[in-house]
């Protein structure tokens, strides 16, 4: 069964099951939902950008903890830009102390995911 596109943010509504992917069209990193509240910006990270194409997500299933997770600062931390892959979705998962977490994508990365059922592997 192939896996379902989504081509921009407003394809999608709170709520939705989706598969966060290593890449476009690689192996699967983690599972979750989009996030109910998608804000102008999470820490540092925009998500409001002219192509629709970022969205935050609710990670509740880690499969792949090595996988970078592009966007991101650490919590709390207050440098500059971070460079592509610094922090992988493993790091934000034990930063969040929490294990449901959120993570800002492209959507790109995104495939949806009806019928998964949630457990937090990690």
């Amino acid at each position: 069964m192939p896996l379902a596109y989504i081509e921009n943010s407003s394809q999608v509504t709170p709520g939705t099951r989706v598969k966060l992917l290593v890449h476009d069209g690689g192996s699967i990193a983690a599972y979750g939902k989009v996030a109910d509240r998608q804000p102008t910006s999470l820490g540092r990270v925009r998500i409001k950008v002219p192509t629709n194409s970022r969205l935050v997500i609710d990670i509740d299933q880690v499969v792949l903890p090595s996988a970078a997770a592009i966007l991101h600062l650490l919590p709390g931390e207050q440098r500059g830009k971070a460079k592509a892959g610094t922090y992988t979705i493993g790091q934000l998962h034990e930063a969040a102390d929490s294990d449901i977490f959120q993570i800002v994508t492209s959507v790109s990365h995104l495939r949806l995911d009806p019928g998964h059922d949630p457990v937090c592997s990690y």
